[in-house]
């Protein structure tokens, strides 16, 4: 399993997405994505996290909240 706020960064850098991108992509809020990435937002709601694994072709068992 991978930490999420971790795990976001390396996944979007391996697929070369900034955060506006993902957000897009995901359909997630980017002010909430933003938070997530600085560490500001601790928790995460699970259709948010769907969103964004789904976005990055991952399941939300590999991650790790």
């Amino acid at each position: 399993m991978i930490k999420t706020r971790q795990s976001l960064r390396e996944l979007m850098a391996a697929k070369g997405l900034t955060a506006y991108a993902l957000a897009r992509l995901a359909g997630v809020d980017q002010a909430l994505l933003s938070r997530l990435l600085h560490g500001t937002q601790h928790d995460i709601m699970v259709t948010t996290l769907d969103k964004l694994c789904k976005a990055l072709g991952i399941s939300r068992d590999e991650v790790d909240v």
